[in-house]
């Protein structure tokens, strides 16, 4: 499986849909887990503040992709150093 793709109950794999307003969030993943560690901040912790939800960095880390506002959102809470 690839990311894009889901298997079905019976072994098969159905594609998923991706929404096109969406970004890979890699990168952003790496500039939060920097930040993370350098802060002691838990990552349940991070999302809620930054953008109000405690799953966000969990999810991220488990390949969810974000839009380019949530995505903006982020940079900003990390910019100011929170």
């Amino acid at each position: 499986m690839n990311g894009t793709d889901i298997a079905t109950k019976e072994g098969a794999v159905a594609p998923t849909f991706i929404r096109p307003d969406t970004i890979d969030a890699t990168a952003l993943l790496a500039c939060i887990e920097r930040h993370l560690h350098h802060t002691g901040t838990y990552a349940t912790v991070f999302g809620q503040r930054a953008v109000n939800d405690p799953r966000f960095v969990h999810d991220l880390r488990k390949g969810r992709r974000v839009t380019r506002r949530t995505a903006s959102r982020v940079e900003s809470y990390l910019a100011k150093g929170a």
